[in-house]
């Protein structure tokens, strides 16, 4: 969408005029395109997270659930692997402290599968 004049500006204006700040923008553009009701961040983790939690040891749950906070808060963007740095640095204060805990193998991608599995 950039590349045809859409930035975040006004990809964020389309997502106020459907009432949907909360939402993805696929969520915006499925509602434009085929009138389907728009999900909330927040609906669609608690839609998806006790399946992928399962599969999860305890430390990456925790991990998982404050990655996905920060994904409700923030958006999609949060969930880019350039992210990951700095979340492991606000929730542990340092890679070493995560690494220990073993908290983070595996977090992107459990966290695409709660905000992907019903995008496609």
């Amino acid at each position: 969408l950039g590349e045809k004049g859409y930035g975040k500006a006004q990809l964020s204006d389309l997502s106020e005029m459907v009432d949907a700040e909360n939402s993805d923008l696929y969520d915006v553009l499925a509602y434009i395109a085929y009138t389907s009701p728009p999900l909330s961040r927040q609906e669609r983790v608690a839609a998806h997270q006790d399946h992928i939690f399962s599969i999860y040891r305890d430390q990456q749950r925790e991990f998982l659930r404050f990655v996905l906070d920060q994904y409700i808060k923030e958006g999609v963007g949060e969930l880019d692997d350039s992210k990951l740095p700095g979340l492991i640095e606000l929730k542990y204060h340092g890679v070493p402290d995560a690494v220990s805990d073993e908290c983070i193998n595996g977090w992107a991608q459990a966290a695409l599968r709660v905000t992907g599995s019903c995008q496609s």
